[in-house]
């Protein structure tokens, strides 16, 4: 298992060293060729070197919170005690000491019935799902990002979208300023190497893939949805119009940037959301209980049984009834009377068999 682990880990770190040797190739040929060697002016090589190097910062410094901040933990008390956990998994049932804990939660699965993961065993929290990557729950989770050698989610998701705002000024800015040099290195009116060329497409080409997720997030942010949540919305217990959506963009975005402008801007945690209670818009109108997902749910393999049971008790009592009624007939019907008996008395066999069974 933990040679599993190893390389399960050396995998995921591939997309990661292949961002890192990109961003490195980038600086040698900007640097070393473009500023140093192509440019003219030295105030224009000084500027150029300057804005290279800040959104250089601002870029790695994201991308790293990114991929090294390690996923929160579920809180203590959403995490099943073994009485509870054999409870769920074997009779579907919820025991009195999970429902008392009063746990913070407005969803259900789309069975109505509680949310919560064998593998983990937690109830889990709303907005929480399990990462069969990661292998563990991950507080309001948005999606698992190879290139970033890590789950999106609450613990790391204002530091996803920074490395993306910033990667696409980066991108932008080298396309931009390398643009013209490139253009006349293929003319052959400029003797540089073909690298300062190639550094342009790929700007051009990553700068377009990266806009299109940026913009998309910046959109997830200002209406607080996550990916997943953007394709299949929550089920809540209760009627709600807006779903986790404040109503307000500058509140969505507050809950993952915080209050302060400034710090928006910043690759440091400013958010006040603890990722486990979330403010619902709830429909006041129109507020009646979809789903109590605290009610004693009996396992479903045993329904089937029950009703079997429920039914030959029924077809007996029809016959006992019957049989007390052609006693009371004329003598020549009691052949008819003998064969209502037996019939009575094979469906009180197959009753009490089934409960036997059942027992």
């Amino acid at each position: 298992m933990t040679c599993l682990s190893l390389l399960g880990g050396c995998i995921s770190s591939i997309p990661v060293i292949f961002v890192l040797s990109l961003w490195a190739w980038s600086y040698s040929v900007y640097i070393f060729i473009l500023c140093v060697k192509v440019v003219e002016s030295k105030f224009v090589a000084l500027a150029f070197g300057f804005i290279y190097h800040l959104l250089s910062v601002l870029l790695i410094w994201s991308y790293l919170r990114a991929y090294l901040t390690p996923a929160a933990e579920i809180p203590v008390q959403f995490k099943l005690k073994l009485d509870e956990f054999e409870a769920l998994k074997d009779e579907g049932k919820v025991l009195p000491s999970l429902r008392a804990r009063a746990l913070p939660l407005v969803t259900h699965d789309g069975a109505r019935k509680l949310r919560w993961c064998r593998k983990c065993r937690i109830v889990k929290p709303d907005r929480c799902k399990h990462c069969s990557v990661c292998g563990k729950c991950i507080l309001k989770f948005d999606h698992h990002c190879p290139w970033v050698g890590n789950c999106v989610g609450h613990h790391n998701y204002k530091f996803f979208v920074l490395f993306l705002a910033f990667a696409f000024m980066f991108l932008i800015f080298i396309a931009a300023t390398s643009a013209k040099y490139s253009l006349a290195v293929v003319q052959d009116r400029l003797d540089v190497s073909m690298q300062l060329v190639f550094m342009t497409l790929v700007a051009v080409m990553f700068a377009l893939s990266v806009a299109g997720l940026f913009f998309m997030h910046l959109g997830f942010i200002r209406k607080n949805v996550t990916t997943t949540e953007s394709f299949r919305k929550p089920h809540t217990i209760r009627p709600c119009r807006r779903g986790y959506d404040l109503g307000s963009p500058r509140a969505n975005m507050e809950l993952v940037c915080g209050s302060d402008t400034i710090l928006w801007f910043l690759p440091i945690r400013t958010g006040y959301h603890d990722g486990v209670h979330h403010q619902v818009d709830m429909d006041e109108e129109n507020g009646e209980l979809l789903a109590d997902i605290w009610q004693v749910h009996v396992a479903e393999a045993t329904q089937p049984d029950s009703n079997r049971v429920q039914d030959a008790l029924a077809r007996a009592s029809r016959s006992n009834s019957q049989s007390v009624q052609g006693r009371e007939q004329t003598d020549s019907s009691k052949a008819d009377i003998g064969l209502s008996s037996d019939s009575s008395d094979g469906e009180d066999n197959e009753a009490q068999q089934l409960l036997n069974s059942r027992d």
